[in-house]
């Protein structure tokens, strides 16, 4: 099958510009004003604002409310149109349906027409008709012309001529763009110099009273719940690729003498391949992974067997050994080989119609037994799991979320969908659940009190308690460790963050202040000046010293380099002041053209009501419109 996808991948592309692009030109990039208003009934009646003469109709606000729902999915947002309408989603959708009104009204009053040679040569630059290398792509375009001999060519040229319009528009608008080339240099020093700091945070210990613990549990104490248990017997379809017959021979190289440095660049696929493999070093944690554990009984020099982390082989080679001193913990320099095995597109398609096979037959017979039989897969049984489960028995942890996630809502006695792991692919049905049970307070006392003080530290009143010491500590400390002298009770550490360019790290490492803000404020300093205080983007307070600030040496951006990254803030700096631009020219245009809300029609349209009287469709008329008449295609490509 996949075989005979790439032969005819071209025909079968064709095929799907056949069927696909009249409905984007006349529906969607090329859409004109009376189709959508014609449009619009089809959902919901009525107008949810006036520009001008135009109207906005309720249907294309419904359309574009649910696109922007669809969007919003992609990221596992599931918003509906009320919560769109809490959160201020609602009205941004409706502003933008009006911004694109108002530039309706201007174009009206504006002649513009293109000729339809342009038209047609426009129309071939869609996306639809280029081949992969940006050339035009005849043999798509004539199958489009050859597949639309009925086609209302003259309103597809009327559509396209609007959209021409609308970009004449913009750019005249946009033309007063502009950047200035000093702004320009001193953005790349902004985000390229080297900033290096000391800093102390003012967070004062919160101390959660009883009374406040008690008030947070009685809040919801299903919140605080034992969840809901399950459990579930289960087939696994393994996606496990082969192992790869390279690992022993890259142990066997690497332990007779080749540079292990030089194998991981050739032939590792993971982190820091390209610098040889090297991970630095590494402390002895609890957090390490399984796999990186036995590190610490290698001795210096030595290469490791193959092991196997998750769905990635390891190879290591421990460089150097050490205890560090400060808190006489074991560390090793390490540098790895990594190898990603892929399981084969055709194997991995097989595999999950098998799995796909076993579920459908599965719920047909009620019988996972015998089905997995059938298939030669033994059927297996979790251990009790709820969704605080840290481990679940037969289950890899690296699908442990995925299969919560799936089983989490599934009624007892029902199979879940096919649940997609990374090792496995399970058909599983849930055969015991057990209620949720509430938790006395002494049972989760360290969970609520955990949430309360969160609630306070996330409260007003705790923003202005810390903000109103930071000023009180401006008022007299002069250095961090005055800081510390004053005010023994915070017990304040200094600490000092590693090196950091605004460019690079959007935070200051460790604290929760915009690198370029800091930045900003230390540009013109000398080393050791003390500033503060500074608000983090949470209630903490910061006082900064500056240890020194480094520009973008010519070493680190030679000419070519440097002006290449020049080039490309000019782009991004322009359209920035186009875009703003733009909105400056939208919010003229609201003091020229009336603008009317309708509220009631709004709520429909998020409630979902329609108006009580029916409207009377339109009389159907036999006779061609006049936009239809004499439409004249245009003409295929040699």
């Amino acid at each position: 099958m996949m075989h005979f996808l790439r032969r005819h991948q071209r025909q079968i592309m064709i095929g799907i510009v056949i069927l696909i692009v009249p409905m984007f030109v006349v529906w969607g990039g090329y859409r004109s004003k009376a189709g959508r208003d014609q449009a619009a009934g089809e959902d919901i009646k009525g107008q949810v604002a006036r520009v001008g003469s135009t109207a906005i109709p309720a249907g294309d606000f419904r359309r574009q409310l649910r696109a922007e729902a669809s969007r919003r999915g992609q990221y596992g947002e599931q918003p509906t149109l009320e919560e769109m309408a809490q959160d201020g989603s609602a009205n941004r959708v409706l502003d933008r349906l009006v911004d694109a009104a108002l530039l309706e009204e201007v174009e009206a009053q504006r002649e513009f027409q293109c000729t339809r040679d342009y038209l047609v040569e426009r129309l071939k630059k869609e996306p639809s008709f280029q081949t992969e290398d940006g050339r035009f792509d005849a043999m798509a375009w004539n199958a489009f012309v050859d597949a639309g001999k009925d086609r209302n060519w003259n309103a597809i040229y009327a559509s396209v001529n609007a959209q021409v319009k609308r970009e004449v528009l913009l750019e005249a608008v946009k033309a007063s763009g502009r950047v200035l080339e000093p702004a320009i240099h001193d953005e790349f020093e902004q985000q390229h110099s080297t900033v290096q700091v000391k800093l102390v945070k003012i967070e004062p210990e919160i101390v959660a009273s009883e009374e406040e613990v008690q008030a947070q549990y009685d809040e919801d104490p299903t919140r605080y719940q034992q969840p809901e248990r399950r459990v579930a017997e289960f087939v696994a379809v393994s996606l496990e690729p082969p192992r790869p017959e390279l690992l022993d021979d890259l142990v066997k190289r690497a332990r007779e003498g080749e540079d292990f440095a030089e194998l991981a660049k050739e032939h590792s696929q993971g982190f820091r391949a390209a610098q040889g493999g090297d991970l630095g070093w590494i402390a002895l944690s609890e957090k390490l992974p399984e796999h990186q554990k036995a590190l610490f009984e290698m001795d210096k020099g030595e290469v490791s067997d193959p092991v196997k982390g998750g769905t990635s082989y390891f190879i290591y080679k421990v460089e150097d050994t050490r205890t560090n001193e400060d808190i006489q913990t074991p560390e090793v320099s390490v540098r790895q080989i990594q190898l990603r095995p892929q399981l084969a597109p055709e194997e991995r398609v097989s595999r999950t119609n098998e799995a796909e096979q076993i579920l459908a037959e599965a719920k047909e017979s009620g019988d996972l037994a015998a089905v997995a039989a059938k298939h030669g897969i033994e059927v297996q049984r979790s251990g009790q799991f709820s969704i605080e489960s840290e481990d679940i028995e037969h289950v890899p942890d690296i699908d442990r979320r995925t299969w919560l996630r799936v089983l989490e809502n599934v009624p007892e006695g029902e199979f879940a969908e096919l649940i997609t792991g990374r090792e496995h692919l399970y058909v599983a049905r849930v055969v015991e659940v057990e209620p949720p049970v509430i938790r006395p307070l002494d049972e989760v006392r360290e969970r609520v009190e955990e949430d309360a003080i969160r609630k306070i530290r996330n409260s007003d009143e705790y923003a202005e308690k810390v903000e109103a010491l930071a000023r009180e500590i401006a008022e007299k400390a002069s250095s961090l460790e005055a800081i510390q002298e004053l005010y023994p009770e915070l017990e304040i550490e200094i600490e000092e963050p590693k090196p950091f360019t605004p460019k690079e790290e959007v935070f200051v490492p460790g604290a929760l202040i915009r690198s370029s803000d800091l930045y900003e404020r230390l540009k013109d300093k000398e080393p050791g000046a003390f500033v503060g205080p500074i608000k983090g983007l949470r209630a903490p307070q910061y006082f900064v010293e500056l240890v020194k600030v480094e520009p973008p040496s010519e070493e680190n951006w030679p000419p070519e380099k440097r002006e290449e990254e020049l080039k490309t803030l000019r782009e991004s700096a322009l359209a920035r002041a186009q875009t703003q631009r733009i909105g400056d020219y939208l919010k003229y245009l609201k003091t020229q053209v009336p603008v009317e809300y309708d509220n009631v029609t709004f709520a429909r349209v998020i409630t979902g009501d329609r108006p009580t009287e029916p409207e009377q469709p339109a009389e159907e008329s036999d006779e061609p419109s006049e936009e239809a008449a004499e439409s004249e295609e245009p003409e295929a490509v040699e």
